[in-house]
């Protein structure tokens, strides 16, 4: 669990304050959005068998509490910086995606995530892109209301 809470939420945050600095108000306002989307889709995918973070706890979810309020927020708000700054939507949601994508990879090779019920790296692929482009259509929600 140490390694979770130090790659997936000590880290990130480190990286979560210098974003702060660049730009506050997106990490006010995409990052609770997005760990809330995080944290059901885990629940989604644990309740239904097709990952586990390890270790395993009587809480099936507690594993993935680090990424939910960590990594994934983090990632979504640099994707929201870079959008923010380069405009470039669609590439940087692709990038960001694969991005993620590439970290489980490197969690499924330490043993650190397990795959079930036929999930696959192209699902978790899917599974990433989605939410990242709702998180765009969010910031463009946010933008229209004058938030940046």
């Amino acid at each position: 669990m140490l390694y979770h809470i130090f790659f997936a939420f000590v880290i990130p945050w480190i990286f979560g304050i210098w974003l702060y600095n660049k730009n506050d108000r997106i990490v006010l306002t995409i990052a609770p959005a997005f760990s809330v989307i995080a944290t059901i889709i885990d629940h989604w995918g644990i309740s239904n068998g097709f990952w586990q973070i390890l270790p395993i706890f009587n809480d099936k979810s507690l594993s993935s509490l680090p990424y939910d309020i960590g990594l994934f927020p983090i990632l979504a708000c640099l994707l929201v910086y870079l959008i923010h700054l380069n405009k470039h939507a669609f590439f940087w949601i692709i990038v960001i995606s694969i991005t993620a994508t590439s970290l489980e990879v490197i969690n499924l090779l330490l043993g650190k995530v397990i795959y079930g019920n036929g999930w696959n790296i192209i699902f978790t692929y899917v599974s990433y892109l989605i939410p990242n482009f709702l998180v765009f259509l969010y910031y463009r929600f946010l933008k229209s209301k004058g938030f940046y």
